[in-house]
């Protein structure tokens, strides 16, 4: 299955090998094969922004679970804190335990949800610069051919008027054979 920068590349090799006009070196496109390969980019890209959104489905289960986990840290120290708080002297030691266990389910908490962050805006920045690249090579395709075609255009009109000219000069010399 190809990925939509393949399907690029493709694009670009088929322009590329394509026959060159005369005189001007425009590429002459079969414009069935560069739309079938358009479609497959379009059909292609939800594909990939599918699997963006998971990145980010994924990035919310790591930061839920690590939430989960942060809550269940700080739950078990405080049951621990509460079972030591019988003890007096045990119950200096044991608060200060507790915040260290605190401050490090913290710190890791903070920390796994930091790297979660980081992993999915990577990943979205990875498939915001596919889109704007899918994007700029589809608008510069879309600018060659409006050109070719306005040249094509112009090349008509001009060897129209070309032949316009003499055409036009033989028409006011033409004597009709019934007024002869």
């Amino acid at each position: 299955m190809d990925t939509v920068l393949d399907l690029l590349d493709e694009l670009e090799e088929f322009i590329s090998n394509c026959p060159k006009q005369p005189f001007t070196g425009k590429a002459i496109v079969d414009k069935d094969i560069f739309f079938d390969i358009v479609s497959e980019i379009k059909h292609q890209l939800p594909k990939e922004l599918t699997q963006s959104k998971w990145v980010v489905e994924e990035r919310n289960k790591i930061l839920l679970d690590a939430q989960k986990e942060a809550e269940d840290v700080i739950k078990k120290t405080e049951e621990e804190v509460e079972q030591m708080v019988n003890d007096h002297e045990v119950t200096r030691m044991a608060y200060a335990q507790a915040q260290k266990i605190l401050e490090k389910a913290k710190a890791e908490s903070k920390a796994r949800r930091l790297e979660a962050m980081q992993y999915s805006y990577d990943i979205l920045d990875v498939a915001e610069e596919k889109v704007k690249e899918l994007q700029m090579n589809f608008n510069e395709e879309h600018e060659k051919i409006d050109a070719y075609y306005r040249e094509v255009l112009d090349v008509i009109f001009e060897n129209k008027q070309i032949i316009k000219r003499p055409l036009e000069k033989n028409m006011q010399n033409y004597i009709p054979e019934e007024e002869a």
